[in-house]
């Protein structure tokens, strides 16, 4: 399997058969840690792809897919496991599935999400691979999932303003901060004072905070130092 650059037409033949076929997209569970508690209180789903032409990263195939149109379609490939997965949670816990805003606009998106009567425990987290093109629109169909029972995370917080502006444009039950922001905190006062800002702007919009990118027992202290009630990290695996 090559690992070489891949050209347009070759990412079009692989992201088509892993449309066809299902069984070539795995989603591994990474814990979403109570941190008080040291339980796991869900699991975010990642989505891993096989194919015999492509080997790259996930972030590749969904770049991909984007680039060639085929973005929306892919996400509800992943959607579909994610959804069929919530009987396989461990009890008392929620599970958590990337989504970007463009996709969840789209109709088969929509219906498959919308089609589900119930959505207890199931968390969409807000991506941005592309801007938030309505977001009046955008906002009925998260409302619309609320009534549901969803949960709506935003990924990546304090990368920028961009993404301070869609915490108070979606309003999330969750907040996700970058990674980038939480390795290396225990020894970065700047660092922590970022996810202090970003712990006050959540209380303010009564969501919760989700540390990524917890690697060491040092990240761990200071996160909880903090007051930060959730965390998901190799530290935590």
């Amino acid at each position: 399997m090559s690992h070489e650059p891949v050209s347009d037409a070759a990412w079009g033949q692989a992201l088509t058969r892993v449309l066809r076929d299902p069984a070539r997209i795995a989603l591994h569970r990474q814990p979403i840690v109570d941190l008080a508690r040291g339980v796991p209180a869900g699991f975010e789903l990642l989505a891993r792809f096989s194919d015999p032409q492509v080997a790259a990263p996930p972030h590749h195939w969904f770049d991909a897919a984007y680039r060639l149109g085929l973005g929306p379609q892919l996400e509800a490939a992943v959607v579909r496991q994610a959804l069929r997965l919530r009987a396989e949670a461990p009890m008392n816990t929620f599970l958590t599935v990337n989504l970007d805003p463009s996709a969840l606009e789209h109709e088969e998106v929509a219906r498959l999400l919308l089609g589900e009567q119930h959505l207890g425990g199931f968390i969409i987290e807000l991506t941005e691979h592309t801007p938030i093109a309505d977001l009046g629109r955008l906002n009925g169909l998260l409302e619309r999932l609320r009534e549901r029972g969803a949960l709506i995370a935003v990924d990546d917080t304090g990368t920028g303003y961009a993404d301070l502006r869609r915490l108070i444009d979606v309003r999330p039950e969750f907040v996700k901060v970058d990674q980038g922001f939480v390795t290396g905190i225990g020894a970065d006062p700047a660092r922590q004072a970022l996810v202090e800002l970003v712990g006050h702007l959540a209380s303010r919009l009564d969501a919760w905070v989700i540390a990524e990118g917890i690697e060491t027992e040092a990240d761990l202290r200071e996160v909880l130092q903090l007051g930060v009630p959730l965390g998901q990290g190799y530290f935590l695996n």
